[in-house]
């Protein structure tokens, strides 16, 4: 007996983190150059998010991992320059077809926590959550300082 299997087609914004299921969930948006898809909370293009897709049937164990998101320097090419940097804080192994409910509850329970504050994207600073269902435990944690080119 064969595994049914679907595609999770998932869209993130890389602004402001927020995750998308798929391209029909951005927003319209304008500009002065016309209609356009992006996140309806900070306006970013869709050209500008990550795009992910991941075939999974739905007994397979997939890993819902929780991030924290702080802006690091990169360094002082073109005027200077930032990226993200994700830390892994906590892995949660669950069926696919359950990892929808259990991303929503993890968003809940950090969301409001001591592990989000301030903004980011501010010069003020601040640390952001992400919660991302994938294939690998701790698979969007960033494990090297990127390279500028």
């Amino acid at each position: 007996m064969g595994l049914i299997k679907w595609s999770k087609e998932e869209v993130r914004c890389n602004n402001c983190m927020t995750v998308y299921p798929n391209d029909e969930a951005l927003a319209l948006l304008q500009d002065e150059e016309g209609e356009f898809r992006g996140c309806k909370n900070c306006g970013t293009d869709e050209f500008l998010m990550e795009h992910f897709q991941m075939d999974v049937a739905d007994d397979e164990i997939v890993f819902v991992n929780v991030y924290t998101v702080r802006r690091k320097y990169g360094g002082p090419e073109e005027g200077g320059w930032w990226f993200n940097w994700y830390e892994c804080v906590e892995v949660i192994p669950v069926q696919n077809q359950y990892s929808e409910q259990m991303r929503e509850i993890l968003y809940e329970k950090y969301i409001n926590s001591e592990l989000k504050y301030g903004d980011i994207y501010s010069v003020l600073g601040g640390q952001d959550i992400a919660v991302y269902i994938e294939e690998h435990p701790k698979q969007s944690e960033t494990r090297e300082r990127p390279v500028y080119e």
